[in-house]
């Protein structure tokens, strides 16, 4: 899972959601986050798939450093609920950026959901290079579910701030293209049979 465009940790207080797409069963809103100029996104769908199998396979997209080819990782730290990740993102007419993203998982709650969060902590990886612009806000969630019939929610939240100087108004719409193909990149291969 390409971790760019990454949502509930802490974050500042936001807006409501609003609806902007309904495609293939999913619903894909956006938000504003106070004191950013850039959105918080959100995807979510329901699904025939059995929880634990869905949150392990979101828990191995998200800390397998060969999951992308558009962004470079490596894993700094790994244990069996945390993992810290360091990533360098090539980007086409804007310069390239980096972080470090910490990703855990929270206990199965007692309704059975399941959780994997990010977050930037650039402070457990390597220094800023010259070459790359540091992004120091990146968050986000995957949400597990279970509901009626054997189905499970997933729910993918994402907010970054890629740094830099370039305006918000020529980021938000690739930021909601990538928060569309992170979502259906983890969703398409969980609905396969």
């Amino acid at each position: 899972m390409p971790l760019v465009a990454l949502a509930l940790c802490g974050a500042a207080a936001a807006s409501e959601w609003t609806t902007y797409e309904q495609k293939k069963g999913a619903t894909f809103e956006q938000r504003d986050v106070a004191g950013s100029s850039y959105h918080e996104f959100r995807a979510s769908i329901e699904l025939a798939v059995d929880a634990d199998a869905a949150a392990a396979f979101i828990w191995t997209v998200a800390t397998d450093p060969a999951s992308t080819k558009t962004v470079h990782k490596k894993v700094v730290r790994s244990a069996a609920d945390e993992v810290v990740i360091y990533q360098q993102m090539f980007l086409p007419a804007v310069s390239d950026r980096d972080v470090t993203l910490r990703l855990w998982k929270l206990p199965t709650s007692a309704d059975g959901t399941r959780e994997v969060r990010w977050e930037s902590a650039n402070d457990q990886g390597p220094g800023p290079e010259k070459r790359f612009v540091r992004m120091t806000a990146v968050r986000g969630t995957w949400t597990v579910k279970p509901t009626v019939g054997g189905k499970v929610q997933i729910v993918f939240v994402t907010f970054s701030e890629p740094g830099g100087s370039v305006p918000a108004v020529f980021v938000r719409g690739p930021q909601k293209d990538r928060a569309a193909v992170d979502f259906w990149g983890v969703v398409d291969k969980l609905a396969r049979p």
